[in-house]
């Protein structure tokens, strides 16, 4: 097998496998991620939000007289007074609007009523979370401030029966998941590429000394497929070394002299 031959296959095969990978990194930026639990949200490359840290009683003022009460991933009681003329924030309840004026507080929703609002792991726009309960629907999005230490919630606007609602702590970027955030068994996208290329190699050897023996009758060394290339290949890879060393320029020879 000539030289060049064996140059066109290893070119061949490198860029086979490099558009594999790309296309699978694509892949992979274009799928939602996947709710864990309550409060976790998990890309396919191992990459996620844990909303877990924030969870604990927050508020933010409407007006002087209504507010929002937070409690992500959890249901709890906010201790409105029982003598409110309508109270479903007493206990059970993950997102509370309180009237003061008029004596009421209405639930917006339950910690099971948390939904990630998510398009890609790398859009521009900032994530977000959704809490729906009958006719009323949160939106909280989540404001990533690697300075805020302390989770703070802000009130945006009111659209009919809609709350908009900002969250701006450190704990709600995206993050590479730890083995305790991330579910028993999950792969990263280089664990799944490295599997890929052994299955193919598997593939490629197996099915090609199967078809050699079969349809050649072929014995030996020679059922390795394409033996000849595999055999030169050191020595392509000294020559391409080599020629990288030597400034992509090709080593002199008598010809040139």
């Amino acid at each position: 097998m000539s030289a060049e031959k064996n140059i066109l296959i290893f070119c061949s095969l490198f860029i086979l496998l490099n558009n594999f990978s790309v296309t699978f990194s694509l892949k992979n930026k274009d799928v939602p991620c996947q709710q864990l639990g309550l409060c976790k949200c998990l890309f396919p490359t191992g990459r996620g939000i844990n909303l877990n840290p924030v969870n604990q009683n927050l508020s933010t003022i409407i007006s002087p007289s209504t507010r929002i009460l937070l409690h992500l991933c959890e249901n709890v009681g906010f201790g409105i007074k029982n003598n409110t003329s309508y109270n479903q924030c007493l206990n059970n309840v993950s997102i509370c609007y309180v009237d003061d004026s008029n004596n009421l507080s209405l639930s917006l929703g339950k910690a099971e009523n948390l939904k990630f609002i998510t398009l890609y792991e790398h859009q521009p726009d900032p994530f977000s979370v959704q809490f729906r309960n009958g006719e009323n629907t949160t939106n909280i999005v989540l404001l990533c401030d690697n300075n805020a230490d302390d989770p703070k919630l802000d009130f945006k606007t009111i659209e009919g029966s809609t709350y908009n609602l900002q969250l701006a702590s450190k704990h709600v970027c995206v993050h590479q998941f730890t083995a305790d955030e991330g579910p028993p068994g999950t792969l990263s996208t280089g664990s799944v590429l490295v599997i890929m290329l052994l299955v193919f190699t598997l593939v490629y050897f197996v099915g090609g000394m199967l078809t050699l023996r079969l349809l050649r009758g072929a014995e030996g060394r020679e059922m390795i497929p394409n033996i000849d290339f595999w055999m030169d290949l050191p020595y392509l890879v000294r020559d391409g070394v080599l020629f990288t060393l030597n400034g992509c320029r090709p080593p002199a020879s008598y010809d040139r002299i």
